[in-house]
């Protein structure tokens, strides 16, 4: 995700949704294509202790951290 925003190669690693909220707090995000990325992120959490978020939970999670989500 912040490799989108910020440009090939300058990913930075967020295990929390919230923090990546908090990263894009006060701008907003169109998700386009939304319901693909739904489909591949998954709904259902994986078991383990550091499973890769799922798509609601980085929406929510990027919600809570003051980011607009706008899902296209």
């Amino acid at each position: 995700m912040t490799e989108a925003v910020h440009g090939p190669g300058r990913a930075f690693p967020f295990s929390d949704p919230r923090a990546l909220g908090a990263e894009f707090s006060g701008r907003t995000l169109v998700w386009r294509h939304a319901g693909i990325a739904r489909a591949c992120m998954g709904v259902t959490p994986l078991l383990g202790p550091s499973r890769p978020a799922t798509f609601q939970e980085l929406v929510d999670g990027l919600r809570a951290g003051g980011t607009r989500v706008v899902l296209a």
